[in-house]
């Protein structure tokens, strides 16, 4: 059970990292246009 949570917990926080890099570029893009 634990080996299956580390699992999804992984791949939970590889998603919330790449959810981090799209929002850091979301930003970069807003700074250009201003």
């Amino acid at each position: 059970m634990s080996d299956r949570n580390s699992k999804l917990l992984a791949r939970f926080q590889k998603g919330l990292e790449e959810e981090a890099k799209s929002d850091d570029k979301d930003q970069a893009q807003d700074k250009k246009k201003d």
